[in-house]
Parts: C-alpha cells; sequence; structure tokens
C-alpha cells in the first residue's frame, strides 16, 4: 500500500458500514503519522489532532 503498487479497492478489507456496525470509528483518507498504543490513540496528520477511536 505504502509504495503505491495497489489501489484502495484492493487493499481494503472491509467498508465503513462494517465498521460501523462493530462499534468501530474510522476516518477514510485521513494519513495518520504516529500511533500512542499505551493511551489507544492515533495522532493524524491533519492538525495533527489525536484520533481516539480504535
Amino acid at each position: 500500500m505504502l509504495s503505491g503498487e495497489n489501489t484502495y479497492d484492493e487493499i481494503v478489507t472491509h467498508d465503513a458500514y462494517w465498521y460501523a456496525a462493530k462499534g468501530v470509528g474510522c476516518r477514510f483518507g485521513e494519513a495518520v503519522v504516529r500511533t500512542d498504543c499505551e493511551n489507544r490513540r492515533s495522532i493524524r496528520a491533519v492538525a495533527a489532532r489525536p484520533m481516539t477511536s480504535w
């Protein structure tokens, strides 16, 4: 995925409806620049704001 060899449709395993049905919040199309596993957060590239829904 990171090398650009595959398309989004080739790598996606579940759509937004699947995640929503399982209570998982997703933000497709946003880059994550860092993960904080201890605090269960992902730091997004957009304004470096935390995303806490994982």
